[in-house]
């Protein structure tokens, strides 16, 4: 059932400096669309190195009960430390095709604050492991519409737009 479709994503994110660094947290989202049944849970790692550059490593799991996990999160006293709405357009290059190089670019809005991110070819390996940049848009493009009309004016179309409620988690 398409409107039971939910994620699970754990995040950690380390920075590489003189002295390493590590905060984590557990989102769950519950999507409004769902493109695939494939759309299902995640683990996502992103490390951060000195030069700036984002990796995203995720590995995808069922959640099969939404209940226990939270009463599991309990147990182990998870801390809700954020509820907000992501909504992500998504654009496909005009000279090749994102979903045939792995390759992703969208607008995404965290309760209306737009961010654009790209996301670069996923590597080899058990894991899916990519490059990621992104960035806030604001204050210069408060809604994200500048970044949009000039995507479209580039030759960038859009593909999708998902819509989802995310839950964050701190242990």
């Amino acid at each position: 059932d398409r409107s039971d479709c939910s994620r699970f994503k754990i995040r950690c994110v380390g920075h590489q400096r003189r002295q390493p660094r590590s905060f984590g947290s557990i989102e769950y989202s519950l999507n409004n669309e769902c493109r695939s049944p494939e759309a299902i849970s995640r683990i996502e790692l992103s490390r951060k190195t000195e030069e700036r550059q984002m990796f995203e490593i995720e590995l995808k799991f069922r959640v099969a009960n939404v209940s226990e996990l939270r009463e599991r999160l309990a147990e182990n006293d998870a801390v809700l430390v954020s509820e907000n709405e992501n909504q992500d357009t998504y654009y496909n290059h005009p000279s090749r095709d994102f979903a045939e190089s792995g390759e992703a670019l969208r607008v995404r809005r965290i309760d209306g604050t737009p961010l654009v991110t790209y996301k670069g070819s996923k590597r080899p390996g058990a894991v899916k492991a990519r490059e990621e940049l992104e960035w806030r848009l604001d204050p210069g493009d408060p809604t994200g519409e500048s970044m949009e009309t000039l995507f479209d004016r580039l030759g960038f179309r859009k593909v999708a737009t998902v819509t989802k409620q995310r839950e964050t988690f701190h242990l």
